[in-house]
């Protein structure tokens, strides 16, 4: 079958673990490139000059992006048309393409696109996307995902976010990384204000804690949280390094994009790393708390447990293994995701009263 993703191929990004999970199934993936396209072609930080020129020319950038995507889409003739998070794209483009020719249309939402607080994860072009899409999957609770379909969704699935065993596994260090990296307790992220108020607490108490993530020059915090910040994101390899030197890896969700999961939940145990995750129903519903990850509900709690586990290494390391396990074994890797996604496509493909 022939597939084409369209996304933001930018270095960290799990886009790529899409493409090649469908490309071990036996699929024809071609990608495109949404931000090849953008001054600012990382995906990430860049410079004030690249932002001013972003917002200047944006528009002209994503007319030439769309105008392509649309000519790829029709020369290529996909069964399935696959969008990651895609922003840039008019809603023209994607009527143009059902019209232009028989494939599905697909998008992965790994945002709260209806969120005032973190506004770049959004667009408006986004927004008024959503109905043209035959499915948007999302790991969204179930309010967000009630919301896409009154704002006229045809149909929205939930998908979790993965792990890639390849990459997010336990790994032996050489005596120097397990120097450099060595940590009591660990987090690998970005800021914000509800995480910074519980990394406040625990740099205070004197633990080795180690943080890693952009834009955290971004926020003022105290001398005790500033001595403990890396500055700088830890991708790959070299974040499976980062975890498996640890004693403790916090796993934080997003509180301004409603997140009850995120991608951390997923890798943090399958690299064989205690995980202390904050606390909601939805965690639950993947790893036993107590048995397979820890939780917790505040920085009180947080501490707490911290200063527990540091002492307790045996039953540390024996959560560590279950959290470990149950990753591995309940498959929650981009493989098992990539394949609910074509259960989907072949659900829909097969339906004759399917609107293409």
């Amino acid at each position: 079958m022939k597939i084409l993703i369209v996304a933001q191929f930018w270095r960290g990004a799990k886009d790529w673990s899409y493409k090649e999970a469908l490309e071990q199934m036996g699929h024809d993936v071609r990608t495109f490139d949404i931000y090849s396209f953008f001054v600012n072609k990382s995906g990430r930080r860049s410079s004030l000059r690249s932002k001013i020129a972003d917002r200047l020319l944006w528009p002209l950038h994503c007319w030439r992006m769309n105008r392509a995507l649309l000519r790829q889409a029709v020369d290529l003739d996909p069964e399935l048309v696959l969008t990651i998070k895609a922003k840039e794209i008019f809603p023209s483009t994607l009527r143009k393409i059902k019209a232009l020719n028989t494939g599905i249309l697909f998008n992965i939402s790994t945002d709260d696109i209806y969120s005032p607080r973190y506004p770049t994860n959004t667009s408006r072009l986004l927004q008024r996307d959503v109905p043209f899409y035959h499915c948007i999957f999302t790991n969204k609770p179930w309010a967000i995902r009630r919301e896409m379909i009154e704002r006229g969704a045809q149909r929205v699935e939930y998908l979790q976010f993965a792990f890639e065993p390849e990459i997010n596994k336990p790994v032996k260090l050489t005596p120097e990384e397990a120097v450099v990296y060595a940590s009591d307790v660990v987090f690998i992220g970005s800021p914000e204000k509800e995480r910074i108020a519980v990394l406040e607490d625990i740099a205070k108490r004197g633990w080795n804690l180690k943080i890693y993530g952009p834009d955290w020059h971004r926020f003022s915090v105290s001398p005790e949280l500033q001595r403990c910040i890396v500055g700088r994101p830890v991708y790959f390899e070299e974040h499976a390094k980062v975890l498996s030197a640890a004693k403790i890896a916090l796993v934080f969700f997003r509180r301004g994009d409603r997140d009850l999961t995120n991608t951390r939940l997923f890798e943090t145990p399958a690299s064989g790393v205690f995980s202390l995750v904050e606390e909601n129903l939805e965690v639950s519903r993947f790893y036993e708390g107590g048995k397979e990850v820890e939780t917790f509900k505040d920085a009180v709690e947080a501490c707490g447990k911290i200063e527990y586990y540091l002492a307790h290494e045996k039953e540390r390391k024996t959560i560590a293994a279950a959290g470990y396990k149950k990753a591995v074994s309940f498959q929650y890797t981009f493989m098992s995701r990539a394949k609910k996604i074509l259960d989907v496509f072949h659900s829909m493909w097969m339906t004759d009263s399917m609107a293409r």
